[in-house]
């Protein structure tokens, strides 16, 4: 197999993988949250925004309005729902890449 071969395949098990390990991670986000909740009484919410706090990073921001109030959505929605969602895009993206790089190998 040569190597301009093997980098769809590389790309595709890269995204495919970051895919699944964001799935794997809402669990263990809800337990923490879970454990939070039964030891205050109340619920520790994540949301996306605290994650971009966290690592000192700046918001995502556009001149458009409309994009703008998408990313502000984003940013108040829960980490588990946004892993959970970009993670199934991301597995079935990197499924596509790896089956269309199977089937160009073969030819």
């Amino acid at each position: 197999m040569k190597v301009q071969n093997q980098i769809p395949f590389m790309v595709g098990t890269v995204i495919y993988t970051i895919g699944a390990y964001s799935i794997l991670a809402v669990p263990f986000i809800l337990i923490f949250q879970a454990y939070k909740w039964l030891e205050s009484g109340e619920w520790f919410a994540i949301p996306l925004s605290l994650i971009f706090q966290y690592l000192n990073m700046a918001w995502p921001s556009s001149s458009w309005g409309g994009v703008q109030k998408i990313f502000d959505w984003q940013m108040h929605c829960p980490i588990s729902g946004i892993l959970f969602i970009y993670g199934i895009v991301f597995v079935f993206l990197g499924m596509h890449i790896l089956t269309n790089s199977r089937t160009s190998n073969s030819d």
